[in-house]
């Protein structure tokens, strides 16, 4: 289990490089972000595996081909309807989960949020790559989808991908709060 572990932690740290410099531009969406992300999702997976953080699984094996298929320039060209039909799933998927807790249904509220997050990251990514979100929505998406995995990935005891959530959204409310790139970026 300790192979796992530090393999954990390396994807995590290389995760959080990888949103860090894109963030501060001091990349741009270029192969060496891709690459960041593919091996950091290939190590977070082996060790989502070990601990059955089975959302973590699908959502890291959803980013990873996903970047694999940008990093062979296989085109996925989505319509501009893709990112209104986006955010419709993630209202309706956000609505149930936070209905579920407020009924009181914990662990079936808490399981919606993962999935709303699986499915959000993977395709706010998705569009990001497509160019159909901006730099700013995508860092409003992973703000909030940070947020809401947390509970799942504290009930699945997966403390590498904690981390990655809580730094995450502490980058994106930078990338957010921090108007003047936008501007100097024209984003």
């Amino acid at each position: 289990m300790l192979i796992e572990e530090i393999l954990g932690w390396i994807g995590t740290t290389t995760y959080l490089v990888a949103y860090v410099l894109l963030t501060v531009k001091i990349i741009a969406m270029e192969r060496l972000y891709l690459y960041l992300n593919l091996i950091a999702a290939s190590l977070i997976i082996i060790v989502s595996i070990a601990k059955s953080s089975w959302f973590v699984v699908a959502l890291d094996l959803f980013w990873a081909a996903i970047t694999l298929t940008k990093l062979i320039n296989y085109s996925l060209k989505l319509p501009a309807r893709s990112k209104i039909i986006f955010q419709i799933i993630m209202g309706v998927l956000l609505s149930i989960g936070l209905n579920n807790l407020l009924l009181k249904n914990y662990h079936f509220g808490i399981s919606i949020l993962a999935s709303c997050s699986t499915i959000g990251y993977s395709f706010s990514y998705l569009l990001f790559l497509n160019r159909l979100l901006r730099v700013k929505e995508f860092h409003f998406w992973n703000f909030l989808l940070a947020i809401i995995l947390i509970p799942q990935l504290v009930l699945d005891n997966n403390w590498q991908v904690i981390t990655i959530q809580i730094f995450w959204a502490a980058i994106a409310l930078w990338g957010i709060a921090n108007r003047n790139y936008y501007k100097k970026a024209n984003l």
